[in-house]
C-alpha cells in the first residue's frame, strides 16, 4: 500500500507522468498551469518531509528523506530518518516492470483555499484498485506561481499524510 501512494504520489508531483494529453475530461486551466510549472521534462530531485496521522496511534509519525524521477518510469525514494530505507523502481529492470498510475486513473477539481492565497487540486481516484487504498489526495499550490506547496494523502480509513517539499530541482 505504500509503494502505491509513493507511485502515486511521486506521478502527481511530476506532472502525471508518461501522458501525452490525452484525457477525457474537460481541461480546467489551473490544472493545466499546476502540470506546466512542475511538470518536469527529464528528471526531478527534491527533499521532502512527511507526516502521518492516524487514530490508531497516540503521535504523529515523522520522516523525511529525498526523492529522485526520472521519466518516464524510474523512482527512488530515500528515508533518511527515522530509518534509512531505499526504494527503487526502474520500468527497465529485468525484475519487472510497473507503470506510473495515469491523469485519467483520477477525477480532478481545483478550488480556491479559504486562506493561504492557494489552489487545492483534489484527485480522487476512480479506479477501483486504487479507491481501495486512497480516498483523496491535494495538492496545495500557490495560487500566483502555481509551485506545489505541499501535498496530502487521505486513505479509506481516514489516516493522514502530509508531505511537504524543498530544494526542487528539475530538469
Amino acid at each position: 500500500m505504500k509503494k502505491l501512494l509513493l507511485i502515486g504520489l511521486v506521478c502527481l508531483l511530476s506532472g502525471m507522468a508518461g501522458i501525452p494529453g490525452a484525457w477525457a475530461q474537460e481541461k480546467d486551466p489551473v490544472w493545466e498551469q499546476v502540470k506546466a510549472v512542475n511538470l518536469p521534462e527529464k528528471s526531478l530531485k527534491a527533499s521532502w518531509h512527511r507526516v502521518f496521522r492516524s487514530e490508531m496511534l497516540t503521535e504523529e509519525l515523522v520522516s523525511e528523506g529525498t526523492v529522485e524521477l526520472r521519466q518516464p518510469d524510474y523512482l527512488r525514494w530515500e528515508t533518511l530518518s527515522p530509518v534509512q530505507r531505499v526504494t527503487e523502481m526502474d520500468a527497465n529492470a529485468p525484475r519487472g516492470r510497473f507503470k506510473l498510475p495515469q491523469e485519467k486513473d483520477f477525477s480532478v477539481s481545483v478550488r480556491e483555499a479559504a486562506s493561504d492565497n492557494a489552489y487545492l487540486v483534489v484527485l480522487a481516484p476512480v479506479r477501483r484498485d486504487l479507491k481501495q487504498m486512497i480516498r483523496e489526495i491535494t495538492l496545495t499550490v500557490d495560487r500566483e506561481s502555481f509551485v506545489l506547496r505541499y501535498v496530502t494523502i487521505l486513505d479509506p480509513d481516514q489516516n493522514f499524510t502530509r508531505i511537504d517539499f524543498s530544494h526542487i530541482v528539475k530538469e
